[in-house]
C-alpha cells in the first residue's frame, strides 16, 4: 500500500485525537513558537502524523483493503491494554486509599496534613492518566469491528459489556476497611471494574483460611497422639520405678501413679478414636 495513499487517508480522515482529554486537569494547548503547518505540499513530517494502525483508518478503508486481520491483532491488543490501564486504576486508587489512612488522618500536624496532599495529587494525576489511556484504547477498539458483520456485532455488545466507560464517580476512593462480615454493606455498590479482582481476593482469603483449618487439623490430630503416647508413657515409667523402692508405702504410691497414668491414657484413646469416626480427612470436603 502507498504511503501517499495511508496519509492521504489519514488527513482526510475525521480522527478524535484527544480522546480523554476530560480527564486532563487542564486543556493543554499547543506552543504557538513552534511549527504549526508544513512548509511544502509535498513534505510530510511523520511526528506530525498519526499512526497508520486499523483504528485510525477507518472501517471502510479496511473494507476496501481486506486488514480485518490486523483489526484483530489490533483489537486484541488494544485489550491488553485496557485491562493493564484497570490494573493501574485499581492500583492508584487503592494507594490514594493508603495515603489517607496512613497519612492524612494520621498527620501530628495542620503543616504535615498540607504536606501530604501533594503526595495524593501526584496519586490522582496518575489514575488519570491510566483513565485517559484506558479510553483511547476503548475508542479505539470500537472503532475496530465490521459493522455489517452479525457475529462483529454480538462481539461489540460483549465487549461494550465488560469494557464499559469510566465516569468520574467510579474513581471515589473508600477508606474504610470492609469485611465480608460487616454489617450495613449490602447496599454499598462498588465501580464496576473492582467486581472481578474484589471476588478473587474473597476467594483467595477464603482458600487460604481452608487450607489454614485443614493444617490446623493435622496438628490438632498429631497433638492429640502426643497426648496419648505421653501418658502411655508416664505409666510405663511409673511400673518401673515401681519395681525398685523396697518399702510398701513406695510401691502403692508407684502402683497408684502407674494406674492413674493408664486410665488417663485409655480414656485420651477412646475420646480421639471417636472424633476421628466423625472427622472427614482434610481434602476431601465437597
Amino acid at each position: 500500500m502507498p504511503a501517499a495513499d495511508v496519509y492521504a487517508v489519514l488527513n482526510g480522515a475525521a480522527i478524535e485525537t484527544d480522546l480523554g482529554s476530560g480527564w486532563d486537569a487542564e486543556d493543554l494547548k499547543g506552543d504557538s513558537t513552534g511549527p504549526s503547518e508544513v512548509d511544502s505540499d509535498d513534505q510530510i513530517q511523520p511526528e506530525l502524523q498519526p499512526i497508520a494502525l486499523p483504528s485510525t483508518l477507518g472501517e471502510r478503508f479496511i473494507r476496501q483493503h481486506c486488514l480485518w486481520d490486523l483489526a484483530t491483532k489490533e483489537r486484541q491488543l488494544r485489550e491488553g491494554h485496557m485491562n493493564d490501564a484497570l490494573q493501574g486504576i485499581r492500583t492508584g486508587i487503592g494507594y490514594k486509599s493508603l495515603l489517607y489512612r496512613t497519612k492524612i488522618r494520621k498527620a501530628p500536624s495542620y503543616r504535615s496534613r498540607l504536606r501530604s496532599f501533594d503526595d495524593i495529587h501526584v496519586a490522582e494525576e496518575g489514575v488519570r492518566k491510566h483513565v485517559r489511556l484506558y479510553m483511547q484504547s476503548r475508542a479505539a477498539a470500537e472503532r475496530l469491528f465490521d459493522t455489517q458483520d452479525p457475529d462483529d456485532l454480538r462481539e461489540r455488545t460483549s465487549f461494550q459489556a465488560k469494557y464499559k466507560a469510566i465516569v468520574k464517580e467510579d474513581l471515589r476512593v473508600e477508606t474504610a476497611v470492609i469485611e465480608s462480615f460487616t454489617q450495613g454493606v449490602r447496599n454499598i455498590s462498588t465501580a464496576w471494574f473492582w467486581h472481578g479482582p474484589v471476588r478473587k481476593m474473597l476467594w483467595l482469603r477464603a482458600y487460604a483460611r481452608k487450607l489454614r483449618w485443614d493444617e490446623e487439623l493435622v496438628i490438632v490430630l498429631f497433638e492429640m497422639d502426643c497426648t496419648v503416647w505421653r501418658f502411655e508413657k508416664m505409666a510405663a515409667d511409673w511400673t518401673k520405678w515401681g519395681t525398685a523402692p523396697r518399702t510398701p508405702g513406695h510401691r502403692s504410691y508407684a502402683a497408684k501413679q502407674t494406674e492413674l497414668w493408664r486410665e488417663l491414657a485409655l480414656h485420651a484413646r477412646v475420646t480421639l478414636n471417636s472424633v476421628l469416626a466423625n472427622v472427614q480427612p482434610a481434602g476431601t470436603a465437597q
